[in-house]
């Protein structure tokens, strides 16, 4: 069963979408750094956003980050 993330808040979202890119990354054995060579994100963001602390809202994470 799919998860509805209508009912999420923000928070909540970002800590999914934090645990997901961190299982997706070790599944395809990335590191952090590999993972910012290829989507050209910082990092730092992507730690932020391992963490639950990235910003869902900027169109251009989510766009590289729905690549990954």
């Amino acid at each position: 069963m799919e998860k509805r993330f209508d009912f999420f808040t923000v928070p909540e979202l970002s800590i999914e979408l934090g645990t997901r890119l961190r299982q997706q990354r070790l599944l395809k054995s990335l590191s952090q750094e590999a993972l910012s060579i290829q989507s050209g994100l910082g990092i730092s963001t992507i730690q932020r956003f391992e963490q639950g602390k990235g910003e869902i809202g900027r169109a251009s994470c989510r766009e590289r980050v729905s690549t990954f």
